[in-house]
């Protein structure tokens, strides 16, 4: 009886030894394929979450497919959508998805995939996709081009990559905008191109600086007039855009006067200030204010024009108390104002 336990326990051993090889062979097989397939997602609709943005999980489809086959094979009672569910979305591709609203949304989408109609339907559509014609059917070549004229879109349909519909909006938008992006940079630059280029690019730094506050604003006093205050939420918001809009205007000022020092030849020209003249000289938001300014997509005329009425808005505010009316553009972190507003309501 010993030496028969012990041979089943070394068979045992042996199925998993072989499962976790096979897995690893199928993983290291389809190892292109899967890269290609992620690829493809990628460039079709980008990383996608909803709290978060993960990596790619296309590369752990090579594993699930031989686990879901074995666990399939050994149980004769049905096929087992719930233990599938849970190997699939918990085990393989949940690792890989850490925020809790995607791992939900993960789960939802395998519910709609992981049931029986998947296999007893063969009009079974995922997410509207029109299926092929059924296997029973006896269809020429030509039936399948008509098949594909009459129901297939020309351009690809984000659902055949697994994604929304609603994905291939972002893929226009940021196609268009890679595109004008490319005819930009193809022009020439006005960077050492003698001193015409330099001279338009450091009447413009000017004027960008002559439509900005004479003085910034003083942190110390708005702090002092508006303290936080457990009846008054407001008073943190308009204090916490305020910082941020004194951080931004410190760097326009620092880095547009240290770009028209080097235009003049007065310091070395360096790599941030090449690349802030070569955006100016494109019309664009220059890349090294980014990490202190508000999300935008506007030019740099219609960008500092916005910015002034920002800052007019702030300073009336801390003159003169709220405004009975609040723009919500002009809010560095419009969340903050309407949770502030929640809390006075609530308090």
């Amino acid at each position: 009886a010993v030496g028969a336990k012990g041979k089943a326990q070394q068979g045992q051993a042996k199925g998993v030894k072989d499962q976790t090889a096979k897995a690893k062979d199928g993983k290291d097989a389809g190892k292109k394929g899967a890269k290609d397939d992620k690829d493809a997602k990628a460039k079709k609709g980008g990383v996608k979450g909803k709290g978060k943005k993960d990596e790619a999980v296309e590369d752990e489809k090579p594993v699930v497919q031989p686990i879901s086959q074995e666990l399939i094979t050994q149980i004769n009672a049905g096929i087992p959508w719930k233990a599938l569910r849970y190997i699939t979305g918990h085990v393989n591709y949940g690792g890989r998805v850490t925020d809790d609203w995607d791992r939900r949304t993960l789960l939802s989408l395998l519910d709609q995939l992981y049931t029986s109609q998947a296999l007893e339907n063969p009009e079974f559509k995922l997410n509207g996709i029109i299926p092929p014609p059924h296997n029973n059917i006896p269809f020429s070549r030509l039936d399948f081009l008509d098949f594909i004229d009459a129901n297939l879109e020309l351009r690809d349909s984000p659902e055949i990559f697994g994604l929304h519909r609603n994905a291939g909006l972002t893929l226009l938008r940021r196609q268009a905008q890679n595109m004008f992006s490319w005819l930009v940079s193809l022009q020439p630059g006005m960077v050492g191109s003698g001193d015409e280029g330099n001279t338009k690019i450091i009447s413009l730094a000017n004027s960008i600086l002559g439509q900005l506050p004479p003085q910034d604003f003083d942190l110390d006093a708005i702090r002092k007039k508006y303290p936080t205050m457990h009846d008054e939420c407001m008073n943190t918001v308009i204090v916490q855009d305020v910082v941020r809009y004194s951080k931004l205007l410190k760097v326009i000022r620092s880095t547009l006067t240290e770009t028209i020092s080097a235009l003049n030849g007065l310091v070395v020209l360096s790599a941030q200030c090449e690349s802030i003249a070569n955006n100016l000289t494109a019309g664009l938001v220059p890349e090294a204010w980014d990490p202190y300014s508000y999300p935008s997509l506007k030019p740099i005329g219609s960008w500092v024009s916005d910015l002034r009425l920002r800052l007019e808005f702030m300073q009336s505010w801390v003159d003169n108390g709220p405004p009975p009316v609040f723009p919500l553009p002009y809010f560095f972190f419009p969340q903050a104002f309407l949770t502030g507003t929640l809390q006075n309501y609530a308090r």
